[in-house]
């Protein structure tokens, strides 16, 4: 015990230390290794603005918790995680100048909004892109701009679980390699992408879709002339979902369109629109899978001599309707072939426009296990004059046990 000089106990004095600063922002923007942005989040419903400054590489950032304006120089490479919370994400590269970019992006989990617009991509130009909207109720949308000969984009989007929503637009021509895949993931979600410009003959398009589980509604829309090479795949997952393909302008001389498609599992819808000219390759494959489907398929618009169609439908396992009409002028090299599966199905095909006099037609129809029905309405075919025997000899009917 300390005792002052008077014999006393000394009095104690407490005192009080200043600690560290231990404030912790929302949302953090450093760089990292000299080019790679890396931005985070936290568990509270941030907002972070990303946008593209006048120089090549330079990048503004502002958001929740970080002063004013952050600027960067020389990044090549963003990786943007936003944690949790319902929170806001804008990504601007609209006025971006010779971009060489790669973005990561992860929303992580809340009900989160994501919005991207793109700047128009010139030659030699390469965005690589991946968006994981993480588990919540989210919105993505993003617009691109044109896409010359010699750009590259690499696009990737994942629904992850939750019941999103996708609107994707390209806004002006594509003459460029794109490379794009949607993965909705588990929910009830909806997806519509559009190409508004023309597909150029230098123009290589991949677009790859998988509805994953749930309820899903998807489009798929191209409102220029086709004159490129475009192969698409298309899932429709576990689910009751409808899905649309509309060609709105011509396939054009030398161009490919392919699309392959797959019903999965449940009572699916596929509308597949072309309102242009077909004059080249055009290979249509469609899965009904599992389920009571309906596949519509409406081609308005005239075939040439030079144009190639091969159509595919399988019913599957279900109770199954597959309708295609012809509206325009039939010529060239046409091919369709149907197997309803099992089930009791329906099929009617009809032609209405004029018909080429060396039109080379096969039609081959299989109906499989159950009570099927098809309906051939071939007016337009057989006062054509066509000899039936030689120009068609590759049509077969057989609709199994119940012909």
């Amino acid at each position: 015990m300390r005792l002052s000089p008077f014999g006393r106990r000394s009095a104690f004095v407490p005192q009080v230390e200043a600690l560290e600063n231990r404030w912790c922002p929302s949302v953090t923007a450093t760089l990292q290794s000299g080019h790679i942005l890396m931005i985070t989040g936290n568990s509270a419903n941030d907002t972070i603005n990303v946008t593209a400054a006048a120089d090549a590489g330079s990048l503004n950032v502002s958001g929740t918790g970080i002063t004013g304006i952050k600027a960067f120089t020389g990044v090549d490479q963003i990786v943007l995680n936003s944690g949790g919370g319902n929170d806001s994400i804008n990504l601007d590269l609209s006025t971006a100048t010779d971009l060489n970019l790669d973005v990561k992006l992860n929303a992580g989990l809340g009900n989160d909004t994501v919005t991207f617009k793109g700047a128009a991509m010139d030659e030699d130009d390469n965005l690589q892109m991946s968006v994981d909207l993480g588990i919540g109720n989210d919105f993505f949308s993003d617009s691109f701009g044109a896409l010359a000969t010699g750009s590259q984009l690499q696009f990737s989007l994942l629904g992850n679980i939750g019941n999103d929503r996708a609107t994707m637009n390209f806004n002006g021509d594509v003459a460029g390699a794109a490379d794009i895949n949607v993965n909705l993931g588990q929910g009830n979600d909806t997806s519509s992408v559009s190409f508004a410009g023309e597909i150029t003959p230098d123009a290589q398009v991949q677009f790859g879709f998988d509805a994953g589980a749930g309820n899903d509604s998807a489009s798929l829309t191209f409102k220029g002339d086709v004159n490129g090479s475009i192969d698409q795949t298309i899932k429709m997952g576990v689910g009751n979902d409808t899905t649309s393909v509309t060609v709105n302008g011509d396939i054009g001389a030398g161009a490919s369109f392919q699309l392959n498609g797959d019903a999965g599992v449940g009572n699916d819808n596929a509308n597949l629109t072309f309102n242009g000219q077909i004059a080249s390759d055009l290979g249509l494959s469609f899965n009904g899978g599992i389920g009571n489907d309906n596949v519509t398929t409406n081609f308005t618009g005239d075939f040439t001599t030079d144009a190639s169609l091969g159509f595919n439908v399988i019913g599957g396992i279900g109770n199954d309707v597959v309708n295609t009409a012809f509206q325009g002028m039939l010529a060239g090299q046409v091919s369709l072939s149907s197997d309803l599966g099992l089930g009791n199905d329906i099929s009617t095909l009809s032609t209405n426009g004029a018909i080429d006099p060396n039109l080379a037609l096969q039609l081959a129809l299989m109906g499989g296990l159950g009570t099927d029905r098809s309906t051939l309405s071939l007016a337009s075919l057989i006062n054509s004059g066509i000899d039936f025997g030689s120009d068609l000899s590759g049509i077969e009917t057989n609709l199994g046990s119940q012909l």
